[in-house]
């Protein structure tokens, strides 16, 4: 992707002529990253900061692969922690005991979904036979925002890859992000969704001849969707090779018109249930990611801080705290809690006993970020915060929760 890259910066005055020409001149494609760079070096933050937003504009998958947690040091990448997934389906008022618990008497409401009562499960288990030996192909992993959805797509990604999980059972596995497929141009079959080895194409179409139910698509963030998937049967493919709009195409596999052998894995958020189970086809297997139980967290501490010392001290500190606490079953907050409390072992200090709400440690945690990616933007750590403020302070009272870019950029000027 360099000279498409260097065209667009040629186009945007990034980069001048004599630049892009030894960039073209080169004769391989590290010469030409090599000459690349030497452009992006001499040109300063504008320009790395245009090449940044192209390489992701070109090379989405590229970006992703290479950019890490700036806290992610190498040996720190084992830290996961299975969630509690269960198989059953909850009662309002199961959900409305949760919310209303705290502390100790929610991790003991917590203990009592992973009982046999709840089905509780792991992820090799998702697609064992149920009790009557029928195998769902289909299953729908739901859960709220923040409980680990996609990471463990993403998981189950790496060990089927490092021959962990499922090995014995699927050949490939495709991971399709519908965050990314709403970006989809033009008409695509199934096997155009998905990022692969083109190498791998003689093979794979073997195997989806031959052998559909030794396939495992993962489909995540069903609710990230922005087209519907209510098309009509009659209009879906039937093949993996068929070139549809995006919407038929996922719509078909989704609904097993394309693959039926196949096996499905959907995650979504639980508000967006309703509309997937209009398109889905049974029988369907359902389980949900509940978060970390009271075990899952103190496990999580304990893989999170390289120090035991550290670990109890934090968690500790935390278990006496039943706001923080009790937000802890959640993954993402349990690791912004943590990445908190990290930066004040790294700088020596002693832990802050002001940390006692979600809120204030929230706002650790951004400063925290700043610290280290506020660099170029001009304005210092505590003007950027304070602006940040008022624009949450105004989504409290327009109750508005997601801000758009703009909306940032009017408030930050950067």
């Amino acid at each position: 992707m360099v000279m498409p890259i260097a065209d667009e910066l040629l186009s945007e005055g990034m980069i001048h002529n004599e630049l892009y020409s030894n960039i073209s001149a080169a004769r391989t494609d590290e010469d030409k990253m090599r000459q690349l760079f030497k452009a992006l070096h001499s040109g300063g933050n504008k320009v790395k900061s245009a090449f940044l937003s192209m390489l992701r504009e070109n090379d989405p998958h590229l970006v992703q692969d290479l950019v890490q947690e700036y806290n992610s040091l190498p040996g720190e990448h084992d830290r996961y922690t299975e969630p509690l997934i269960i198989q059953k389906h909850r009662q309002q008022r199961e959900r409305e005991e949760e919310i209303r618990s705290t502390g100790q008497n929610f991790y003991q409401v917590m203990g009592q979904r992973d009982s046999k009562a709840y089905k509780s499960t792991k992820v090799e288990r998702l697609f064992d036979p149920d009790e009557h030996g029928d195998i769902q192909r289909t299953v729908i992993l739901q859960g709220p925002s923040g409980t680990g959805k996609s990471f463990t797509t993403q998981k189950i990604m790496s060990d089927w890859a490092c021959e962990r999980l499922y090995q014995d059972r699927f050949d490939f596995v495709f991971h399709l992000r519908c965050k990314e497929l709403n970006q989809a141009t033009g008409n695509k079959s199934v096997m155009d969704l998905p990022n692969y080895d083109q190498s791998l194409s003689s093979m794979i179409k073997q195997v989806l001849r031959q052998s559909p139910e030794r396939v495992l698509f993962l489909v995540d963030g069903f609710d990230e969707l922005k087209f519907p998937l209510d098309v009509p049967k009659d209009s879906l493919p039937r093949d993996p090779w068929t070139q549809c709009s995006p919407e038929e195409t996922l719509s078909g596999l989704i609904r097993k018109q394309i693959l039926p052998e196949s096996f499905l894995l959907v995650t979504t958020r639980s508000t967006a249930l309703d509309k997937l189970n209009g398109v889905v086809k049974n029988p369907v297997r359902y389980a949900e990611i509940v978060g970390f139980s009271k075990e899952g967290v103190e496990e999580y501490f304990q893989r999170f801080f390289k120090k035991e010392q550290h670990s109890q001290q934090a968690y500790d500190t935390v278990r006496k705290n039943e706001t923080l606490f009790t937000a802890c079953f959640i993954p993402v907050i349990c690791w912004i809690i943590c990445t908190v409390y990290r930066e004040q072992f790294e700088e020596g200090t002693e832990m802050i006993q002001s940390l006692e709400t979600t809120t204030s440690i929230f706002v650790e945690f951004v400063a925290t970020l700043l610290k280290h990616h506020s660099q170029d933007m001009g304005q210092s750590v505590l003007t950027i915060l304070q602006g940040l403020g008022k624009l949450a302070e105004k989504g409290m009272e327009e109750q508005q929760v997601l801000f758009d870019h703009d909306s940032v950029s009017q408030t930050v000027i950067m």
